[in-house]
């Protein structure tokens, strides 16, 4: 079996394409032939020290230098990254190659499903975001800061500001999202990482196969007692959708000792704001685990959906509590509503917290959390296992 990834960028930036290069350099580990096909590079160094394969286009993107107007134009229809792809793809049979589409419209664009079907490949979408059914990605109202009520591509949809830069923006994504509907209106394979994650998608393929496969995280360090730490985490990107400020106010207001990791543009304005809380700034990976060692909990105070958060499953699996507001996909993690708090409600996640802070059960963990059915979810064994048996399975159809 050939595994070919596709995926708009050849390096890191964002944990989507991570997930897409993590998957495609441990494959070929487990002795899989794997390539990576790219629109942007530079390709990583986690690529290029690997057994993978790996092929970059080049292509213009919307961040591009040169002419806007031509970045816009290929954006929304790629017509070299199609070409090119054909050229891949012409070099391998399309009876045991399986393609792995992940990050695809903000370089790719929709072109490479019209490059796939035309030549007759099997493939597979994995469902970090929903760009497929929502032009921002994230069904989520920027500018009203809450979730979308409305129906993607209506008409009340179009008219809507919603966009986090500006209507311009948004009038632009809605004719890209226009153009690529009808090139993706027939993919009948998805890898869905979170329930609601899978329904969201399913409302508008309800004839599509849909694989349950959670990205894998590597195990860290347990954390020997949480109960025995004092520090309330947060940690992500701090911007309004992420909602830290609901967290300082909550933290704040209780007198808690309290760290926001991440940076963002609302970073400085709660720095002046918040002067008792630390704010650390972006911190590297190691730097980060050394605040888990000392974490009594994350707060993860979201007020979108998001597909899976990795950070609520790396706070997990380390054995440290998670508090999550009631929109995050992560919330079918726990096992009770104890500390799940309403989302954008300050009262509520106070609650949760005096509740949290306030308990002495040894056991509060357990009691929210089955450890064993987390470690088999985000498992990278279980993962690569079941990405190998949803392969074969498309390809045996």
């Amino acid at each position: 079996m050939n595994v070919i990834v596709l995926n708009d960028f050849g390096y890191i930036e964002g944990g989507a394409t991570k997930v897409a290069i993590d998957s495609a350099v441990k494959l070929a580990e487990i002795g899989q032939k794997v390539t990576y096909v790219c629109c942007v590079g530079p390709v990583g160094p986690e690529l290029l020290n690997s057994k993978v394969n790996s092929i970059c286009i080049n292509s213009r993107y919307i961040n591009s230098e040169g002419s806007k107007l031509k970045n816009a134009k290929t954006n929304i229809y790629n017509k070299f990254a199609e070409k090119k792809l054909r050229e891949i793809l012409k070099g391998f049979s399309n009876r045991n190659t399986i393609i792995h589409i992940h990050v695809f419209c903000k370089a790719f664009s929709s072109s490479i499903f019209h490059a796939i079907e035309k030549l007759g490949f099997k493939y597979v979408v994995t469902l970090h975001d929903y760009f497929l059914i929502c032009g921002n990605g994230a069904i989520y109202d920027f500018k009203a800061q809450k979730l979308c009520p409305r129906k993607p591509g209506s008409l009340s949809c179009y008219f809507c500001n919603c966009d986090r830069r500006s209507y311009s923006q948004k009038l632009f994504r809605s004719l890209r999202l226009r153009v690529q509907k009808s090139h993706t209106k027939n993919i009948k394979n998805f890898i869905s990482i979170a329930e609601n994650n899978e329904a969201l998608i399913k409302r508008f393929y309800p004839d599509s196969n849909f694989y349950r496969i959670y990205n894998p995280i590597e195990k860290c360090t347990e954390v020997n007692d949480f109960s025995k730490n004092d520090n309330y985490v947060f940690l992500g990107r701090v911007g309004e959708e992420k909602n830290p400020e609901l967290f300082c106010e909550a933290a704040t207001r209780l007198n808690l000792k309290a760290v926001v990791i991440g940076d963002g543009p609302q970073l400085n304005f709660l720095r002046e704001k918040y002067p008792n809380i630390n704010f650390t700034g972006w911190l590297t990976q190691s730097e980060i685990l050394e605040y888990k060692k000392h974490a009594k909990c994350l707060v993860f105070t979201s007020k979108w959906y998001e597909g899976m958060p990795l950070t609520v499953g790396e706070f997990l699996l380390c054995k440290i509590p998670v508090i999550s507001s009631d929109v995050a996909n992560s919330t079918e993690l726990f096992k009770t509503n104890d500390l799940i708090f309403k989302s954008d409600n300050v009262e509520s996640l106070i609650d949760v917290l005096r509740k949290f802070d306030s308990s002495k059960d040894e056991d509060l963990f357990k009691h929210n959390f089955n450890y064993e059915d987390i470690c088999e979810k985000f498992g990278p064994k279980n993962h690569y296992k079941k990405l190998l048996e949803t392969y074969d399975e498309i390809l045996s159809k």
